[in-house]
This record gives structure tokens, C-alpha cells and sequence, in this order.
């Protein structure tokens, strides 16, 4: 679980949910949200609370709203709610522009009229973030969480099995170096016998861990053109299985687009075969434990016209902020298809990833088709009556 960001955001959001039956409380938000008050230097939300009393137990923590790891609404108190956006960060680093696509989201679902907005970028080391824009994302560590936490856990009285998983789970990141603390050291006697006792076992399990999502994508890399014929017929739409990228990227393009509108086709075909500027991107996201789904438009290559026309017409439809005449691939609508939790309910594992790729694409091709019109008629090319049929 350590390496594994997905774990992290969903146990977190656990133990700082008050709705949740973990016994706690609001104790851990409530600690959360002053920490982050105090490294941010933002007191006026935590002194608003403070003066009104408030309590956090109506408070909601979502998973991946707007893909954002940690999204917490605090209630309004007095004229304005508090809304707390968390990234979490392990190994990875960040995306192109991540946090600034975060912010606009946070901005465009919660008004400064109505909210005020925190940033939080969570880390073992508590680095500074480095895309963050307008508004400074406050770099915590877990090894400052976990202080604040065995802090107020002395001041209150708690106890009960939430409480030893929280432990276990300080414990846990303290035994893998990703945040300072007690260890246990009987536990880490043990843990030292049982390796010098069973290494060769140890390594062997390690090396053949089971990894069902790669296995899943060898498998779609095998189906990549059955797949795109099945989604043809499902959809009434040519589609190709296009580039891959090692055994990670999967693209899918779309012929009668680049035929409608031929500046579509004139992208970095370093990027994609085809030289399409837009296309349907799969990828196994191994931070995310996750296959994820997007559409995306790819670096362009000759005339540079159109692709700001469609990055424009795309932000708009998708109420997205990406900057037209950057040279980086633009993503829209990422989801995850699948996790690793979902695929082992899955009966066939590959049916469902092309079932669900099936209804990624369909909910989102009128506002791809729209997209498309709306570029070509700003590129001043709108004189072919076919791209209102297709």
C-alpha cells in the first residue's frame, strides 16, 4: 500500500470524513484543516470557525471529484463555506500544468462569491509543489500530519478499532521511511527475523507479485484492433486502433473526422501514426491503480491554426482553462474505466474494459462533434455541409 497513491486518498478520506464510523469525529479534519492554516499563513478560516463555534460533522469529503484526490466542503459558516482542495503525491510527479487545471476546476465549481478556497499538496517530504498558479498550493508532509494528529489524539480520549488502524497506518509509513517517528521496535525485530530467515521466499514473492491491470492491458494491446471494429459497430462511427506507447498508452482515432476536417490530420505524427490532432487515450495508471480514459489533443506540427481554434471550442464545451498555443497534449473528460478493486469483480476483465470504453466514448462524442464544428467554423473553413451530418 505504501507506494500506492489511490490507498492513501481513500484511507484518508476515511479517517477525516466525521460521517464516517470511525469513531474520531471531526478530530481529524479539524486537525487537518488548522495544520493547513497555519503553513498556508490563512487564519481568517480558521479563526471564522473558531468564533462561530462550528462543527465540521456536516462536513463532505469526495474521492475524485474534478480528479482532484481530496476535495473537502466545510459548511457555510457565516457568509461563506470553506472548500479544501488535496493533492497527494508518493512518487509521481506532476502533469503538465496539474494543479492550475485544479484550481480553475475548484474556482469554476465553487465561486469566491460563495467559498473560500484552500490548497494542500501532500507529500512524504513535504516538497513544494511546482504547477501550482494563482493561488499557492501549501506543501504538507505526512510526518507534520501525524504530529498534529498524535497531538490531538493526547488531548482527547479516543479509542476503538479506528484508532489501531490509524496506528497501524502511521506505522506503516514511519516503517517505509515516508514520514519520521516512533517505530515499533519489537516489530521491527520481527521483521528483521523473519528476513533473515525467509529472504530467498520474501524476494521470490516480490518479483512475481500478481499484476492483474498489466496484465489486462497486455491482453487489450493483443484486442487494440477487434476492439476498435466492435466499437465501430457499436457506435455507427469509424474508429482505429491507433499508436501505443510501450504497454502503457493506447490511442484510438476517428477517420471521418480527419476526411470532414483535414486540419485535424495535421499533427506530430511522432505523437500519433495517423497525425490526428485529437484522439481516445487509454492508459494504466500505475500511481492511480487505475486504467484511465481520456480525450486529448496531441502537439500539432505545420500550420498552427486550427489546433488553438479546437483547444478553445473544446475548453468551452468542457469548461477546461487549457492554454491554446502551448505545445503539451491537452486532456479532457479523464476517468478511470477501471481499478484494480473493480477488475476482481469482473467475470472477463477485458469485456468490461471494452464495454465500459464503449460508454466513455458514446457519453461523450456530441460534445466531441460540437467541439469540432465550432473549430472549423472559427478556423473559417465551415463550407462542408458533411460536418453537420456526421
Amino acid at each position: 500500500m505504501a507506494r500506492q497513491e489511490i490507498r492513501h486518498s481513500n484511507f484518508l478520506s476515511y479517517i477525516m470524513d466525521p460521517g464516517r464510523p470511525h469513531e474520531m469525529g471531526d478530530l481529524i479534519l479539524r486537525t487537518f484543516f488548522q495544520l493547513l492554516c497555519d503553513k498556508s499563513g490563512d487564519r481568517g478560516a480558521q479563526l471564522k470557525l473558531a468564533q462561530n463555534g462550528t462543527s465540521l460533522a456536516p462536513a463532505r469529503v469526495y474521492r475524485e471529484r474534478d480528479h482532484i484526490d481530496l476535495l473537502i466542503e466545510i459548511p457555510r459558516s457565516g457568509t461563506k463555506g470553506i472548500v479544501i482542495a488535496v493533492e497527494l503525491k508518493v512518487d509521481a510527479v506532476e502533469r503538465n500544468d496539474q494543479l492550475v487545471d485544479y484550481e480553475e476546476k475548484v474556482a469554476l465549481r465553487y465561486p469566491a462569491t460563495d467559498w473560500e478556497r484552500l490548497f494542500c499538496f501532500l507529500t512524504p517530504d513535504g516538497r513544494a509543489a511546482t504547477t501550482d498558479g494563482e493561488t499557492k498550493w501549501a506543501a504538507l508532509s505526512f510526518t507534520s500530519f501525524f504530529a498534529s494528529i498524535d497531538k490531538a489524539l493526547a488531548e482527547n480520549t479516543i479509542a476503538g478499532k479506528s484508532l489501531e488502524l490509524l496506528r497501524d497506518y502511521q506505522s506503516m509509513m514511519r516503517r517505509h521511511g515516508m514520514a519520521d517517528g516512533p517505530i515499533d521496535k519489537t516489530l521491527k525485530a520481527a521483521i528483521e527475523s523473519i528476513w533473515a530467515e525467509h529472504r530467498e521466499v520474501l524476494e521470490y514473492l516480490i518479483a512475481h507479485e500478481p499484476d492483474p491491470l498489466n496484465d489486462l492491458m497486455h491482453d487489450f494491446a493483443n484486442a487494440q484492433p477487434q476492439i476498435a471494429h466492435d466499437m465501430s459497430a457499436a457506435l455507427g462511427l469509424s474508429i482505429v486502433a491507433d499508436s501505443s506507447w510501450g504497454a502503457r498508452w493506447y490511442r484510438f482515432t476517428f477517420p471521418e473526422f480527419g476526411k470532414t476536417y483535414p486540419a485535424l490530420s495535421d499533427g506530430d505524427r511522432g505523437w500519433i501514426d495517423s497525425g490526428s490532432q485529437m484522439a481516445v487515450e487509454l492508459c494504466a495508471d500505475t500511481q492511480e491503480d487505475a486504467i484511465t480514459v481520456c480525450f486529448c489533443i496531441g502537439p500539432g506540427h505545420g500550420e498552427q491554426i486550427f489546433r488553438p481554434k479546437l483547444i478553445e471550442a473544446f475548453n468551452e464545451i468542457g469548461q477546461y482553462r487549457h492554454k491554446p498555443f502551448t505545445k503539451s497534449v491537452k486532456h479532457y473528460w479523464r476517468q478511470n474505466l477501471l481499478t484494480t478493486d473493480s477488475l476482481s469483480d469482473a467475470e472477463n476483465g477485458l469485456e468490461k474494459l471494452q464495454s465500459e470504453l464503449v460508454q466513455y466514448v458514446e457519453r461523450h462524442l456530441p460534445k466531441v462533434k460540437a467541439a469540432l464544428i465550432r473549430a472549423q467554423d472559427a478556423h473559417g473553413k465551415a463550407d462542408d455541409p458533411a460536418a453537420q451530418s456526421i
